[in-house]
Order: C-alpha cells, then sequence, then structure tokens
C-alpha cells in the first residue's frame, strides 16, 4: 500500500483553509487566547501532515494466524500462536 502524497497535501490544504475561516475568526473575537489556540491547532495539522508522509509502506499484515509451521534444526514443527507473545505446542 503506498502513500497518496496528493491526497495527503490536499487534506491538509482544505483543513488549513477551513481552520482560517473559522479559527481566524474565533481568534478575533477571543483575543490572545483564540490566537494561541490558532498556532496550537494549526501546529496539529502541520504535525498530522508531516506523520502522514512519513508512514512506511506497508508490504503486508499477517492477521489470526492459527498455525506456524517451524523447519530447521530445533523446530517443533507446528506450532499455534495464542496471541500472547508465546507458542505452543499442537496438542
Amino acid at each position: 500500500m503506498e502513500i497518496n502524497k496528493r491526497a495527503a497535501w490536499k487534506t491538509m490544504i482544505v483543513r488549513t483553509l477551513l481552520w482560517l475561516l473559522f479559527g481566524g475568526t474565533l481568534a478575533v473575537f477571543m483575543g490572545t487566547g483564540g490566537a494561541i489556540l490558532w498556532f496550537v491547532v494549526e501546529a496539529l495539522l502541520i504535525w498530522r501532515l508531516v506523520a502522514a508522509l512519513s508512514k512506511p509502506l506497508l508490504y503486508g499484515l499477517v492477521v489470526n494466524t492459527d498455525v506456524i509451521t517451524q523447519y530447521g534444526p530445533g523446530s517443533i514443527g507446528k506450532a499455534r500462536h495464542t496471541g500472547s507473545g508465546t507458542e505452543t505446542a499442537p496438542e
């Protein structure tokens, strides 16, 4: 799954424009507190963009693997994963 950088930038720009309209109006009526709030929310928007652009690519995901086949010396053959970080031998 590849990161859609164009969609991330588009989302950021739309959210920033909406925040400029709403947050700017809010800042005018609230004064200093509103201006600080405006900068905090804008920093959050920028942080979310950077986080979205820096996500590693996802090549595969194993979900709910019940039986794991082990090979090589010292293996126990087939094992079942309990989801707790340990392996149990099949019954």
